[in-house]
């Protein structure tokens, strides 16, 4: 996303990270996943400056907090990936948004070709709600050695590759090997064993349930 580069190094002057994120989830109600399954490994990319903003916007939000529905579902399909291989790992990108944070994810990315890719917060995404989760497989070595399953883009990559749907064309097209295929059939199959969904745009993001269903059930987190 290097056409976004100005508007980061304006935005890094120009706002401050919301901080107390975590003390306010967890009166809400939201569940720290890895206090249900301790085995869960999070990388919060936006707790970090590893995400194409370039700035940490979670401020100290450093664990993954999901709606405890959710969370109980996230637990059953780490379960049944566990199944396939007692190594796997589910790697955890990013789980509970608030709306705060996509405003600023908004404004970096409106007018561009990745608008496609950002939620407008004024009709909300299911991150507000802590209702969907971004991830990906890790396979955990004897050693502690963490390797990530080839996916066949990075995490966040707003490029035709990342898109499930359109796996079948890609892999005729040599665009994705036979292997990152598999390892993201491994994701979802995993995943659907939890009841999530995958969404069609990108490998790594899993729906619990509908936006309209999170806005019915769950408040926000602003």
């Amino acid at each position: 996303m290097t056409h976004l580069i100005a508007a980061t190094l304006w935005l890094c002057l120009t706002v401050t990270p919301p901080s107390g994120i975590a003390v306010i989830a967890k009166q809400m109600g939201f569940v720290n996943v890895r206090e249900l399954d301790p085995d869960l490994m999070v990388d919060l990319k936006y707790s970090s400056n590893d995400n194409f903003m370039k700035m940490d916007v979670y401020g100290d939000l450093k664990e993954c907090y999901l709606e405890r529905s959710v969370a109980e579902r996230l637990k059953r399909a780490h379960t049944s990936l566990r199944q396939i291989d007692s190594r796997y790992r589910f790697l955890i990108f990013d789980g509970l948004r608030p709306v705060s944070v996509q405003w600023i994810m908004w404004k970096l990315v409106k007018g561009t070709p990745d608008q496609a890719y950002v939620a407008n917060p004024a009709s909300g995404t299911i991150h507000n709600y802590g209702a969907d989760v971004d991830l990906t497989v890790a396979l955990l070595l004897t050693d502690g050695t963490v390797v990530h399953l080839n996916m066949g883009t990075p995490y966040d990559a707003s490029i035709e590759e990342a898109q499930p749907r359109l796996e079948p064309a890609l892999l005729k097209a040599g665009r994705l090997t036979q292997e990152q295929v598999s390892n993201r059939q491994l994701l979802r199959r995993a995943m659907n064993a939890g009841g999530f969904k995958v969404l069609p745009i990108e490998w790594w993001h899993f729906n619990a349930f509908s936006l309209a269903e999170a806005k019915r059930r769950i408040k926000p987190l602003q």
